[in-house]
C-alpha cells in the first residue's frame, strides 16, 4: 500500500484563498448582467435561492480575496433570509448584523449606509429604528434590484464598513452587473 499525504490546514487555507483570490469564482459569474437575472429573478418579483447562493458565494470570494473573515446574509424582497454563510474566523455578533443590514437594505430599497446619511439629520427618525426591529445603519447592506424591481436585500460584515460596502457590491456588480 502506498503511503497517504495530506496538506496541512496552513496549506489547505492557502490553496483555497489562492483559489477564491485568483478570481476562479468572481471569473465564473462574469457573464451578461441579462443572463445572470434569468437565475437571480422568480417569477413574482424575488431573489431565487439559485441567486441568493450565487451572491453569498462571488461574497464570501471577495471577503478571502481581502483577507477578511465575514458573513453574508441574503434576504428575498420581504426580508426573509434566503441565503446566509459565515467564513471561519468571521465574528459571533455579524450572525444576526448581517441579516439585519440585507433585511434593511430590501425594506427600506436603499443602501444603509445612505440610509444613515439620509437620517443624519433626524433625530426622531433615528431613535424610531432603534425600536424597530431588524433595522440597522451600519454599511454594509444594498437592495438587490433587477430591472428597478427590489427582489432582495445583501448584507455583509465582519470587516470595517467601508470593507463589508465593497464584498456586497463586488457581489451585485459580478452577478448582476449592478455597479
Amino acid at each position: 500500500m502506498g503511503k497517504s499525504t495530506s496538506a496541512s490546514p496552513a496549506t489547505r487555507r492557502k490553496l483555497l484563498t489562492r483559489l477564491f483570490g485568483t478570481g476562479l469564482v468572481l471569473g465564473a459569474v462574469e457573464t451578461s448582467a441579462t443572463a445572470q437575472s434569468s437565475i437571480i429573478f422568480t417569477q413574482k418579483g424575488s431573489i431565487s435561492i439559485a441567486g441568493a447562493n450565487l451572491l453569498v458565494t462571488v461574497a464570501l470570494a471577495k471577503a478571502a480575496e481581502i483577507g477578511v473573515p465575514m458573513s453574508v446574509a441574503v434576504v428575498d424582497e420581504s426580508g426573509i433570509l434566503k441565503a446566509f454563510s459565515r467564513m471561519d474566523g468571521a465574528g459571533v455578533a455579524t450572525v444576526d448584523i448581517v441579516q439585519n443590514k440585507a433585511y434593511t437594505a430590501a425594506a427600506f430599497r436603499s443602501s444603509t449606509q445612505a440610509l444613515a446619511q439620509r437620517s443624519q439629520d433626524l433625530p426622531t427618525q433615528i431613535a424610531s429604528f432603534t425600536t424597530t426591529p431588524h433595522v440597522t445603519l451600519l454599511p454594509g447592506g444594498l437592495p438587490i434590484s433587477v430591472g428597478g424591481v427590489v427582489i432582495g436585500g445583501i448584507g455583509a460584515g465582519g470587516g470595517s464598513g467601508e470593507q463589508d460596502a465593497l464584498v456586497a457590491q463586488t457581489a451585485l456588480s459580478k452577478v448582476l452587473g449592478i455597479g
